[in-house]
Order: C-alpha cells, then sequence, then structure tokens
C-alpha cells in the first residue's frame, strides 16, 4: 500500500476516534451533570478519560502509521470533533437522556414488581397478628 493511502486511512480512522472521543465527553457530561459530582472526582474521571483517549488514540497511531504523530493525526481528530459537535452532539444527548429516562423507569417497575409479594406477606402477617 502506498503511503499516501496509509494516510488517508488513518487520517479516516482519526476522524472516526474524534467522533467517538466527543461521544465519550457527552456521555461524561450528563452523567456529570445528572449526579453533580464533587470537584476533585471530577478531576480524577477527567484525568482517566484522557488518559484512556490518548490510548485510544496511540493504538490507532499504531496501527495506521507505526506510531508517527503528524499534523493530519491532529487535523483528524478536529475534524472528528467537529463533526460530531456540528452535526450529532444535541441528537445523541437527547437520547441519552431518553434511554436514562426508560432505564429508570424499568428499574422502578421491576423494583414494584419485586417488592409487591413483600408487602403482601407483610400485610398478611399484619392481619394475623390482629386476630
Amino acid at each position: 500500500m502506498s503511503l499516501l493511502a496509509e494516510q488517508l486511512i488513518t487520517f479516516g480512522m482519526l476522524v472516526g476516534a474524534g467522533m467517538v472521543m466527543a461521544f465519550v465527553f457527552d456521555i461524561y457530561r450528563v452523567f456529570k451533570w445528572l449526579l453533580k459530582l464533587p470537584k476533585l472526582l471530577i478531576h480524577f474521571i477527567d484525568l482517566a478519560i484522557w488518559l484512556a483517549m490518548a490510548v485510544v488514540v496511540f493504538n490507532i497511531l499504531i496501527l495506521g502509521n507505526w506510531g508517527e504523530v503528524r499534523f493530519y493525526v491532529f487535523l483528524g481528530l478536529m475534524c472528528g470533533l467537529g463533526l460530531y459537535f456540528k452535526f450529532c452532539s444535541k441528537i445523541a444527548v437527547k437520547i441519552f437522556l431518553e434511554i436514562l429516562d426508560i432505564t429508570r423507569k424499568l428499574a422502578k417497575f421491576i423494583f414494584k414488581v419485586f417488592t409487591y409479594p413483600i408487602k403482601i406477606i407483610g400485610t398478611i402477617m399484619k392481619l394475623i397478628r390482629g386476630y
């Protein structure tokens, strides 16, 4: 394969990696907003996410061009981030919030289903004691 073809493939992989990085950031941003995490914990999570993303990009670079860091690497990541935030971010956050809401409602329903027999047994025990 030619050097240009390798660079184009790597560029495409980095655009995809930039989009995935932005998606992970959106998910983290939603959780941070919902859970109202303490600042110290946020700093540690930020560091962990950046380290994980650095490992992903490093692996892509190793696979794509033997780890060479060139201008197009940063350009590809920025293009991926920009494309995601321009066209996908609002929709993804809405979908993610909807999934979280459905999950919360489902967990609440399952909790009620499993606790209902216990409530019935408690009511029966109260009636038995009352006699």
